[in-house]
């Protein structure tokens, strides 16, 4: 404004001419902060979309991750039980069960629990071995025993209680451990 004022002092013209120098630089600087303005609204916008996106291919990712880390636990438990069960039905089937006793029932512990840290490992893998009970191992290896050694069932019954106790109580397991998963696991 100061050289404005000095203009007019001097003559209208170089006035005038200052005016109209100042008016063109103001008009530009304005057009520059609507560029900038705009610029910025653009890379707001693309930021937003990119942001969008990101939450869209993460939530399928989380989705998939969380399907596998279910369909894991499903195929670990159903693996350990029918490992113990097909061991159990070929004891029951070929061994003489009453001359073999102690050996059959240790080798009935040790088939469990190298199952259970079998299992065990998977479950770390997914970070969720805390949900599996070591109690599991000694309550499958006591209902395998006592229905080997029932004297009141044949041995078909016994080969069909084996089968069925054991998946009965996997299942519960794995209800369990699911439960506990998508409720702590998030």
């Amino acid at each position: 404004m100061g050289e404005l004022l000095e203009s007019l002092r001097l003559g209208i013209t170089p006035g005038v001419i200052v005016l109209i120098y100042l008016i063109i630089i103001k008009v530009i600087d304005t057009k520059k902060e609507s560029n900038a303005v705009k610029i910025n609204k653009e890379v707001t916008e693309c930021f937003r979309k990119l942001n969008s996106f990101l939450d869209y291919i993460t939530k399928d990712i989380l989705n998939d991750a969380e399907e596998k880390r279910d369909y894991a636990i499903k195929n670990s438990f159903k693996t350990f039980a029918n490992s113990i069960i097909r061991h159990a039905i070929s004891v029951v089937v070929i061994n003489n069960i009453d001359n073999n006793k102690e050996n059959i029932i240790e080798n009935i512990h040790y088939i469990v629990e190298s199952n259970y840290y079998r299992l065990y490992n998977l479950m770390f893998l997914y970070k969720i071995c805390g949900y599996i009970k070591p109690e599991w191992k000694t309550e499958i290896s006591e209902d395998v025993v006592e229905i080997i050694y029932n004297d009141e069932f044949s041995k078909e019954e016994k080969l069909y209680n084996i089968n069925n106790k054991i998946n009965i109580k996997i299942d519960g397991y794995i209800s369990i451990v699911m439960k506990q998963c998508h409720t702590y696991v998030r």
